[in-house]
């Protein structure tokens, strides 16, 4: 999984790196136009718009979305159940050891 990581912050430095471009590229613009440096640049921010909203749109059409909320899920829930039996032992220790227990006489009675 890690290639996956490695492959997305190479592809968001690109998105960077292309947003970046195309501001500096209207700033240029506006400026041999005859607008103050500082000017020209607020008015290419404005023009361009959201920043976030621009990268998350371009994030979705990248498709890989759904493999990162699933590996984010994953990681969320595997914590969790790693973290419920010393929740469970902290709080009633002899509850925590028979809770298999009960769950086998609960199968055994179902069958």
């Amino acid at each position: 999984m890690r290639w996956f990581w490695r492959f997305r912050a190479r592809r968001e430095q690109e998105l960077t790196d292309e947003i970046q471009s195309h501001i500096a590229m209207a700033t240029r613009d506006r400026i041999e136009r005859g607008e103050m440096p500082q000017a020209a640049k607020q008015s290419a921010l404005r023009e361009f718009g959201n920043r976030t909203l621009v990268c998350e749109a371009t994030r979705q059409s990248w498709g890989g979305a759904w493999l990162e909320r699933v590996w984010q899920d994953s990681a969320s829930n595997n914590k969790a159940a790693l973290l419920l039996p010393q929740r469970v032992s902290r709080l009633d220790p002899q509850a925590a050891a028979g809770g298999a227990e009960r769950r086998q006489k609960a199968h055994r009675h179902h069958e």
